[in-house]
């Protein structure tokens, strides 16, 4: 069509027959508007027809519409948009506050508060009749006033401040100044001075106290020396010093005493104890005026003797006081020393009877015991004659008793649920000991003296049972175990499948047990085969078969036990059916079920459509749709959702085709 008016085709229709189709083209006109405006920019944003024009950068744009008639064809409207200039002028003066009062621009300002500013405004229009605007931001700084205080030494006068010569003390001298805002500034200045000083000081010490330093002066002797200092205000302070001597004392003095003469008095102190030496004590005091005052005393002590002579005579015996003694006696004799002090001398006599001692011992059956040289294989009382070196008799009595050897024996039983050794001791003696090899004892085994233990040694040990009649060594015997780590077996088996069905009923057994080394396989309690894997097959009429396998260590065994179930579900369905045609049991497509208590079945054609449904166990589709009328030659999907006796609680699914043939 290239303009409006009537033409004719011929189509095919979907039946094969000719479509003869007139078509008649009607055309809608179209429409072009076009707007002028010419503004001051400060109209802005506007609305032209409708729509909102905020912003133009440019003074003169082009704006189009595009609009659809009643008809839905396009509608353009143009717009040529002018836009005139606003011209804003701003400008700033600032002022000191004496400098007022102020004219701008037939506007006078007579009175503006310091620090403060003021906008004046003034309005024109433009040529093109748009608003001008003249801004003027007015600042007025004010005249500042402050005060100022300095203080300075006596000795830094003349003093000068911003070109102002000061000799002394001044109090609020006024400075006129220029601020950084070029205003007046008015300052209020005061000036104070320290003066220097001068001080007479004096000071007494001890003559044992020099050299003295003195604010870095030193002082060898008494006398007068002057020192220049700084004072806390900085000016001078002369001070001078007289340093007095006052002296200290020593005396020394000498004596001497016997031991026994303690404890000694001397210039009202008290020595009370000194080993016989010569000393030199010490007594420190002060004089009037606070200095040592030291008295030396030279002290010597000389020792008095006390000596105990012990003699053991079965004789009569003769002392050096020219006295003899027969029988058992204590008698003293005083001398006198070099140095005059007493010296005791005391006699302490024993006349002993002839003496008996007796003497109690053990020793081990099978050992020999030695005494008085002879070799004693049996116990009993022995005796024995012998002589002190004084003289005198001594008679030894042995009571000898021979111990029967112990026989320590060790009870052990591996404990396979726990993985370690009850461990018992067995001893016939008070005392006994838990030990391995090397002495290397672990606290988690238990206490060593315990009589029973439980554990299980991480490595091979000798463990050893060391029993006697006491903790030190007497008659010891050891019993002996070798311990090696526990290693219990663990159980575990893999089958498959894990569920029989009368098509597939043999069960394939292997063992995956660790730690085992005899693998025994047992089906319904009863024996089946011995070795890491075998089979079984199970009889079709059998619901469930169990499998117990027990695998074996040295000395521990572990047990797995499985269940596997018999699933006797059954679906039987065909793949082609003839509903038109053929025997009665070929027209109808149905599922045969065993042990199903319950299904739902959907058919679909190959669109995905459903052509039938139905929760029947004993359904039949005689190819016909949910509509009633027959459907094509094709193959059709089914979906099968149902549950079975065994398991009424879970539902399966099971999906096939089907080929309809006519």
């Amino acid at each position: 069509f290239a303009a409006a008016g009537t033409q004719t085709a011929t189509l095919a229709a979907s039946t094969g027959a000719d479509s003869v189709v007139t078509m008649t083209l009607l055309l809608n006109s179209t429409y072009l508007l076009h707007d002028t405006m010419v503004v001051c920019r400060d109209t802005l944003p506007l609305t032209w027809r409708d729509t909102l024009i905020a912003d133009c950068p440019l003074p003169t744009t082009d704006y189009s519409l595009h609009r659809f008639s009643a008809a839905g064809c396009d509608s353009i409207t143009t717009l040529n948009l002018t836009l005139h200039p606003v011209y804003l002028f701003s400008d700033t003066v600032a002022l000191c506050e004496d400098d007022l009062p102020f004219s701008w621009r037939e506007t006078e300002v007579a009175v503006v508060p310091p620090n403060h500013s003021l906008a004046l405004v003034w309005s024109a229009s433009s040529t093109e009749g748009c608003d001008s605007s003249y801004t003027l931001q007015l600042a007025v700084n004010p005249t500042t006033y402050s005060s100022r205080y300095d203080t300075v030494v006596e000795n830094s006068l003349p003093y000068t401040f911003l070109h102002h010569t000061y000799t002394t003390d001044t109090v609020a001298d006024t400075l006129m100044l220029t601020n950084v805002a070029g205003c007046d500034s008015v300052l209020t200045y005061s000036l104070f001075v320290h003066r220097n000083m001068t001080v007479a000081d004096s000071l007494a010490l001890c003559d044992n106290e020099l050299p003295y330093v003195w604010n870095g002066v030193i002082f060898a002797a008494a006398g007068t020396q002057t020192a220049t200092l700084v004072a806390s205000t900085g000016a001078d302070s002369v001070v001078t010093m007289t340093l007095l001597l006052n002296p200290t004392y020593r005396q020394n003095d000498t004596a001497e005493i016997c031991q026994d003469a303690l404890p000694y008095t001397w210039r009202d102190t008290l020595i009370a104890e000194q080993q016989p030496s010569t000393t030199t004590h010490s007594l420190h005091r002060s004089t009037a005026a606070g200095c040592d005052s030291i008295h030396a005393l030279r002290l010597t002590v000389d020792s008095v003797y006390h000596t105990l002579v012990p003699v053991v005579s079965c004789q009569p015996f003769t002392w050096i006081d020219s006295v003899t003694y027969s029988e058992p006696v204590v008698v003293s004799v005083t001398l006198a020393s070099e140095a005059g002090c007493d010296s005791v001398v005391t006699l302490q006599l024993q006349t002993p009877l002839p003496a008996e001692t007796h003497l109690v011992d053990t020793f081990c059956a099978g050992a020999v015991y030695h005494f008085a040289g002879r070799g004693l294989t049996d116990g009993g009382l022995f005796v024995d004659s012998l002589h002190t070196e004084e003289g005198c008799d001594s008679l030894v009595y042995l009571h000898l008793t021979q111990l029967p050897l112990p026989t320590p024996t060790i009870v052990a039983e591996i404990d396979c649920g726990e993985g370690l050794y009850r461990i018992h001791a067995e001893v016939d003696v008070p005392w006994f000991e838990w030990t391995t090899t090397g002495g290397v004892w672990s606290d988690d085994w238990g206490d060593p003296q315990a009589v029973d233990l439980a554990f299980n040694p991480s490595q091979y040990r000798e463990l050893l049972l060391v029993a006697d009649y006491g903790e030190s060594p007497q008659c010891p015997d050891t019993a002996h175990m070798d311990l090696y780590p526990v290693v219990t077996p663990e159980a575990v088996m893999h089958l498959s499948p894990l569920m029989t069905t009368p098509d597939n009923n043999v069960i394939e057994m292997v063992s995956e047990s660790r730690h085992a080394s005899i693998h025994r396989w047992y089906v319904d309690e009863v024996f089946w085969d011995e070795g890491i894997a075998t089979s079984y097959r199970v009889p079709i009429e059998s619901d469930s078969t169990t499998v117990m396998l027990v695998a074996s260590g040295e000395v521990c065994s572990d047990t797995a036990v499985a269940v596997v179930p018999m699933h006797k579900v059954a679906l039987f369905a065909p793949s082609v059916f003839t509903p038109s045609q053929g025997i009665e049991e070929n027209r109808y497509f149905r599922i045969v079920t065993r042990e199903v208590e319950e299904m739902e079945i959907h058919i679909y054609n190959r669109n995905g459509l459903l052509v039938f449904h139905s929760t029947d166990l004993d359904f039949r589709w005689d190819g016909t749709n949910l509509g009633g009328k027959p459907c094509p030659q094709a193959a059709y999907v089914y979906h099968l959702h149902y549950r079975d006796k065994a398991n009424p609680g879970q539902w399966h699914t099971y999906d096939g085709t089907v080929t309809l043939l006519r």
